[in-house]
């Protein structure tokens, strides 16, 4: 495969090579001026006029003309796009006249056109699999944040809108209402789901907001802001300063990396704009939001200013727990040097708190807790127009955030008895009393420190305290890239060439985790002897990574007629001090039928780079008590003894990979009058993404009791005897390439245009999805007594001993009614999920195949036949490492269809104010569900009756 589209690279070139020997030197020009339709004399300034398949444009003066020249003879298709209008879509063909002037009238966007779109469109053939959604179908569906406008790609389930709860990004991957027994998949492909905002990503690579991740999975984040081994939470990005989005599900341009599932890709407002002033409510969220555009005059570009205000409380009996955003964005848009050069330039401010105050009616726990993010982002980006040959133009794309992410966690615990020792270093041994050495019966120092550790001390930390402690980061996050767009076009082939580089680094200079020692995190009470330690985020270092790539989009318009579209591209990603990867793509189209029957495919490698949070591990502590007599009232206290020993054990994996995903697509494109259908099937597999899973270390155990009488003088320690000496291992988390992912399914896309006569439009997108998903390494399995005498051996199972699958049929009827008179819009929504089904596929999961030795922690093979032979596991042993078989397992859950039925109402009263109103399962259908797995257990389906209404004000229009 990489020789072959290597070729394919070559083969396009070479057409170029060829075309430039014989092609006349004839150019071409272009000249316009563009108008509002409402008012035909009023021209429209900073308007752009862009060649799609070219990837050149420009952009209109402030009388509303503009001038393209040195252009080639052939047929252009050209976008025309100005904020607050409609875009147009023409075809012009280049080749009779030298000049050709063009008149143009922008419609304003608005509910009163004649045709309203509130759907996501697919994309052009020969290109990524993609739907793109414009801003009039954002304000019909009233989006609070960038999740809420997803429901409206193929497969997508209607969901009720929240900000109560980090919302992450998931791409062709199915989870279930109530809940997933395979998480850490769930959350590789939002880790792999990418969100690019004007050009730049942005990152969540940096993220280490959870509790020690050395026991536990960091799919959850202290405070409940995003979590590190997902994506970014989408409630932090305000849908209201959005003009589109594009929403890549397939194969994508080269230019894009570090991503395995997909992309979603924004344009934000910028240019001219009247002041729009809105204001949203629904049963769980009040949003404030106010927009304006400003004309800086003759050559000075225009500002554009936005900002909002959320607040959301899911359940008014719980108004302590509640959560607010609250974003700011200036954007200066301007060209220079006679329209060659067009930038714009944007200042950001985020900030977000998910909050928990203390109940005032609860006084036992006490609990509270937040997650607070605040963030400022600056970012450039533009065209540089050369016309030097081949080379049209340059991009460049400059961006820089910093994020302060703060989460706080206070709560009352009971039966918290537990030693916690003030050092951080592997085998130092400790008292309570700092300085201070242990001796047993033979003399011998049982104590073990260094200078370093000499004031260190260990606690016993009392039955019930107030424990309170945050996590401080400092995410800074930086990128640059630059692109040459180079073009040839002769009769009827045209090639263009994508050629860049990238740079992207990700890090995190905060304080980290903060408590104080006296009041510690909880005990981890599934992590056996697992303790806690401050870790400064400032210790970590970056992740550096450099991509450079090219593509080439190649066009051939056959016998005059059909089009073969195919882009190819390869992309070189190197991630400094840990790996690289060489990415091909392509995408291809052929029009069998002209403008009527066309036929595509594709495939493609995507990569995604570790994170800090599985390339720098934070280490995993452990606390061993060998004597405590602290609770003892019979001894004095200041003889009162507790001895620890902490282990100190690094968690990072020399051996981790990189992500890859490879995707492959082939599907048809028919287009009959006012019918357009697009349907995709789809196959992506990927082996080797990454969790935190189970690593296991051996160590010794001693314990000691009290040897002869307390010394005499009331102060000293006693002595100590060895009474035991254990085996046990260490169980902790270190990053692993072990989940694997495979999806196919086939996605649906179709629309019929407006029919004047019933002044209605229909839709119809879905999806048939089926995800397997897998631990491809071993299992594990052990007790975890707390007694170290029971101490097991572990029971590993074979690899990928238990598979899950989901799978389900889901389509998306929407008939959207509209009366341009009087500025109404109705789009009824029906979908219907036809079935969900999910299962397993198991393997051997009642005797191991392996097994690790508690005495070396070396793992062996298995014979079950050899159990309670001489030196070889006891059928005790074997009885504690044989797990439990759960045979609700082999039980298929299969729901039957269910229809919910939605409703969005959009009305412009007069040409300064509008409303809307959106009903979700309007109808209140809530069938019951009887799970098969569990016994007595019932789901409840469908969304809560719900709706919201909103009022917007357009002034000094």
């Amino acid at each position: 495969m990489f020789k072959m589209m290597t070729i394919v690279i070559l083969l396009c070139v070479l057409s170029v090579t060829v075309q430039a020997e014989t092609d006349s030197k004839k150019e071409y020009t272009i000249t316009g001026r563009i108008f509002e339709k409402s008012s035909p004399k009023t021209p429209i300034p900073l308007a752009s006029i862009f060649f799609p398949e070219l990837g050149i444009g420009t952009v209109t003066k402030m009388d509303g003309t503009f001038i393209m020249n040195k252009l080639d003879a052939g047929t252009y298709k050209i976008e025309v796009t100005s904020l607050g209008y409609e875009p147009i879509k023409m075809t012009i063909v280049l080749g009779d006249k030298e000049t050709v002037d063009l008149k143009l009238f922008m419609e304003k966007s608005n509910f009163r056109l004649n045709e309203v779109v509130v759907t996501a469109q697919n994309n052009r053939a020969g290109t990524s699999t993609s739907s793109k959604i414009s801003r009039i179908a954002m304000d019909h569906m009233q989006a609070t944040s960038l999740a809420d406008v997803l429901a409206l790609i193929p497969g997508q389930l209607v969901e009720n809108q929240t900000l109560q709860n980090a919302l992450s990004l998931n791409l062709r991957f199915l989870t279930l209402p109530s809940g997933d027994q395979m998480s850490a998949a769930i959350s590789m492909n939002s880790f792999g789901s990418a969100v690019y905002k004007d050009g730049a990503p942005i990152s969540n690579n940096a993220n280490l907001q959870a509790l020690s991740t050395s026991f536990t999975s960091g799919e959850s984040s202290v405070g409940g802001s995003a979590a590190p081994a997902n994506s970014i939470d989408l409630r932090n990005v305000s849908a209201d300063n959005i003009e589109s989005i594009e929403v890549i599900r397939g194969i994508p341009s080269a230019e894009y990396g570090d991503l395995t599932s997909g992309a979603v890709i924004i344009n934000t407002k910028a240019g001219i704009e009247p002041l729009r002033i809105n204001f949203r409510t629904n049963p769980n969220v009040y949003l404030f939001t106010a927009s304006k555009g400003l004309n800086l005059g003759k050559e000075r570009g225009s500002l554009h200013i936005s900002g909002d205000y959320a607040y959301s409380v899911k359940d008014i009996t719980q108004s302590y727990i509640y959560y607010q955003r609250a974003t700011a964005r200036l954007l200066y848009s301007n060209s220079f040097w006679n329209k060659k050069l067009r930038s714009n330039t944007s200042l950001d401010f985020t900030y977000g708190d998910n909050r928990r105050d203390k109940n005032p009616d609860e006084e036992v726990q006490q609990i509270k807790e937040n997650g607070t993010t605040k963030g400022i982002t600056f970012n450039t980006n533009g065209i540089l127009n050369t016309d030097f040959g081949w080379l049209k133009n340059i991009r460049y794309t400059l961006s820089a955030s910093y994020v302060a992410k703060n989460s706080h966690h206070q709560q009352m615990r009971s039966s918290a008895n537990a030693s916690f020792s003030m050092t951080k270093t592997d085998g130092t041994t400790l008292s309570n009393k700092p300085g201070v050495d242990v001796y047993d019966e033979n003399g011998n120092k049982i104590t073990n420190f260094s200078d370093n550790d000499a004031s260190n001390y260990t606690i016993y930390l009392p039955d019930s305290y107030l424990t309170s402690y945050s996590i401080e980061g400092r995410e800074i996050n930086v990128f640059a890239k630059l692109s040459a767009n180079l073009i040839k076009i002769s009769g009827p082939i045209s090639n263009r060439i994508i050629t860049g580089i990238d740079f992207r680094s990700d890090g995190n200079r905060g304080k980290g985790l903060v408590f104080d020692p006296n009041t510690p995190p909880y005990r981890n009470l599934s992590a056996l002897n697992s303790t806690f330690r401050a870790r400064s985020y400032k210790e970590v270092p970056f992740i550096n990574q450099l991509g450079v790539f090219v593509q080439e989009n190649f066009n051939w318009l056959i016998g005059g007629k059909r089009n073969l579209d195919v882009s190819v591209g390869l992309r070189y990603d190197k991630i400094f001090d840990f790996n690289d990867i060489l990415a091909p793509r392509i995408n291809a189209s052929l029009e069998i039928i002209p403008d009527k029957f066309s036929i595509k495919g594709g495939f493609g490698i995507a990569a995604k780079t570790p994170s800090l949070l599985y390339l720098h591990p934070e280490t995993a502590y452990f606390e061993f008590v060998h004597y405590n007599s602290m609770a003892m009232e019979s001894i004095p206290e200041a003889q009162r003894l507790l001895l620890t020993t902490t282990y100190a054990v690094d968690t990072e994996n020399p051996d981790l990979k990189l992500a890859k995903n490879q995707k492959t697509e082939i599907g048809f494109r028919l287009n009959l009058g006012k019918l357009h259908m697009d349907v995709t099937a789809f196959e992506e597999k990927m082996k080797n993404g990454y969790s935190l899973t189970d690593a296991f270390k051996p160590m010794t155990y001693k314990v000691y009791e009290q040897s002869g009488d307390l010394p005499a003088d009331g102060v000293s320690f006693p002595t100590l005897k060895l009474t035991n000496e254990y085996p046990v291992l260490l169980c902790y988390n270190t990053p692993k390439n072990n989940i694997t992912i495979n999806s196919k399914g086939v996605e649906l896309e179709m629309q019929v245009n407006r029919i004047d006569a019933i002044r209605t439009a229909f839709s119809v997108n879905g999806s048939y999805i089926r995800t397997e998903t897998y631990n491809n390494d071993y299992t594990y399995y052990f007790p975890t007594p707390s007694d170290p005498a029971k101490r097991t051996h572990v029971g590993v199972y074979e690899k990928g001993m238990e598979k899950f699958l989901k799978e389900r049929l889901l389509t998306t009827f929407r008939a959207t009614h509209n009366i341009p008179s009087i500025g109404l819009v109705a789009t009824l929504t029906a979908q219907v999920t036809w079935f969900d089904k999910n299962w397993y596929k198991i393997k051997n999961d009642s005797i191991p195949v392996k097994y690790i030795s508690k005495y070396d922690g070396k793992m062996y093979d298995f014979d079950v036949d050899k159990v309670g032979e001489e030196n070889y596991m006891s059928e005790e042993d074997y009885t504690n490492i044989k797990r439990t078989v759960n045979t609700t397992h082999y039980i298929k859950e299969s729901m039957p269809p269910l229809l919910c039925m939605n409703i969005n109402v959009t009305k412009e009263l007069g040409d300064y104010m509008r409303v809307s109103f959106f009903a979700n399962n309007m109808f209140r259908s809530h069938p019951i569900y009887k799970q098969k797995r569990a016994q007595n257990s019932y789901l409840k389906r469908n969304e809560d009756l719900f709706f919201g209404l909103e009022l917007s004000l357009l002034l000094n229009r």
